[in-house]
C-alpha cells in the first residue's frame, strides 16, 4: 500500500503518560462533580426538610443517577471522538480492516494521535485518554465517591441542620484537598487551587441552601 502523504513509518511502542493523564482527568471529572452538586442538593434540602432520612434517600439516589449519566456522559463523549478518526483513515488510503484495527488503538492513545494530527496538519475530534468504557467506570466511581462525602452524614447525625454542619465540614476538607492536587499535579498554585475549589463548592451550596429557604 503506498503512503499518500509521505508519512514517516511508525516505530516503537507508545508511552503509557497518555494513559494515565486520561485516567487522572476522568477522576478529576467526576470527583469534582461529585463533591459539589449532591453537596448543594443536600444543603437546599437541609433548609426545608427536617427528616434525615428522607434527604439520605434522596442524596443516594442522586449520586447514583448522577454516576450513570456522568459515565455514560464520558463514554458516548469517547465513543464519538473515536468514530471521527474513520473518515481521515479512510482519506489516507487504508484498508477497512486496518482502519477498524486504528481506531481502536488511537481511542487509547489519544494524545500522541493528536500529535500525530498537529504534526501533518490533519483535523478530527479526538480526546486524550483511556478506552470509552474504562472512562465511563472511572467517572463513575469517582463521581459516587465524591457524592457520598456529603451525603453519608445524615447517616450519622439528626436533626437536619447538624447533619448538615458534618456534611459542610467533610466536603470542606475533600475540596481543600481536591483543589490542592488538582493544581499541584496541573502545574499551577496549589493553595490557589484549593481556596478556590472550595469557595466555589461552598458558594453553589449557600445559594442553594438560601433559594430553598425563599421557597420554603
Amino acid at each position: 500500500m503506498q503512503n499518500p502523504r509521505n508519512l514517516p513509518e511508525p516505530h516503537g511502542h507508545f508511552p503509557t503518560a497518555p494513559l494515565r493523564a486520561g485516567m487522572v482527568l476522568d477522576v478529576v471529572t467526576g470527583l469534582g462533580d461529585g463533591l459539589v452538586i449532591p453537596f448543594a442538593l443536600v444543603a437546599g434540602l437541609s433548609a426545608v426538610v427536617k427528616s434525615t432520612e428522607l434527604i439520605l434517600v434522596i442524596g443516594l439516589a442522586q449520586v447514583a443517577a448522577g454516576s450513570i449519566v456522568m459515565g455514560l456522559g464520558n463514554f458516548f463523549s469517547r465513543s464519538t471522538a473515536s468514530r471521527a478518526t474513520s473518515p481521515l483513515l479512510e482519506r489516507l488510503g487504508l484498508e477497512p480492516d486496518i482502519q477498524h484495527q486504528a481506531s481502536r488503538e488511537t481511542a487509547m492513545e489519544q494524545q500522541r494521535w493528536q500529535e500525530f494530527l498537529n504534526e501533518y496538519d490533519l483535523v478530527t475530534e479526538t480526546q486524550e485518554g483511556i478506552s470509552p468504557r474504562a472512562g465511563a467506570l472511572v467517572t463513575a466511581f469517582a463521581y459516587g465517591a465524591g457524592g457520598l462525602v456529603p451525603v453519608l452524614p445524615y447517616l450519622f447525625f439528626s436533626p437536619a441542620l447538624v447533619a448538615l454542619k458534618g456534611s459542610v465540614c467533610g466536603t470542606l476538607l475533600c475540596l481543600l484537598i481536591f483543589g490542592y492536587y488538582r493544581n499541584r499535579f496541573s502545574g499551577l498554585s496549589p493553595l490557589r487551587g484549593a481556596l478556590k475549589t472550595a469557595f466555589t463548592g461552598m458558594g453553589i451550596a449557600t445559594v442553594a441552601y438560601c433559594v430553598a429557604l425563599v421557597f420554603k
